[in-house]
């Protein structure tokens, strides 16, 4: 099955199919309705993995279990998590990288009948938080898991590469980072 990419507008969902790999990426606002609505949804729909943003933590401070679901997510100490990736379909294994996540980004990777498939969540603050340690920490990940990574967040930069009616300072330079040459080797 070919690859379907779409993503238009700042809060709709992104959606990539990888023949039997279904994956969307969503920032639910720390909203509990939200968080529960997507998990559902992404059931309803066979979605395999769930690249969620700003999810709903409560007074834990991560994630809940979904029942049916893996949650992966920052499991060190330090800030609340805002990155996670929920896996819905039970026949897929995944290995996550606990050295290459933090709170604002999670990483594993999962065994497809194909091939290793990569994939990344992430968050990161928006201004005046600047954006370039982010990058930095992103690119260095990226580099690690090496090629077919797939990486679904919330940057919080504006631009119209990615659907957005603008383009902000932020958003010509993750664009400028995604676009490198050595980022895509």
């Amino acid at each position: 099955m070919p690859s379907e990419v779409g993503c238009a507008g700042q809060w709709r969902t992104a959606k990539v199919s990888l023949g039997e790999i279904r994956v969307i990426q969503e920032n639910v606002q720390r909203s509990a309705l939200a968080t529960e609505e997507l998990i559902i949804e992404a059931k309803k729909q066979r979605i395999s993995i769930v690249l969620v943003q700003e999810p709903y933590i409560g007074a834990v401070r991560r994630m809940k279990d979904y029942t049916g679901t893996r949650v992966y997510q920052h499991t060190g100490v330090g800030n609340h998590t805002k990155a996670a990736i929920v896996v819905p379909d039970n026949k897929i294994h995944v290995t996550q990288y606990p050295e290459l996540s933090s709170p604002n980004m999670v990483a594993i990777s999962v065994d497809t009948e194909r091939r290793k498939l990569n994939l990344v969540s992430v968050y990161f603050e928006p201004h005046p938080n600047p954006l370039s340690p982010h990058l930095q920490t992103l690119k260095q990940v990226v580099e690690k898991l090496g090629r077919r990574t797939i990486v679904g967040g919330d940057v919080n930069a504006r631009n119209v590469w990615w659907g957005d009616r603008i383009t902000n300072e932020r958003g010509e330079e993750a664009e400028a980072t995604f676009i490198a040459p050595d980022w895509r080797s």
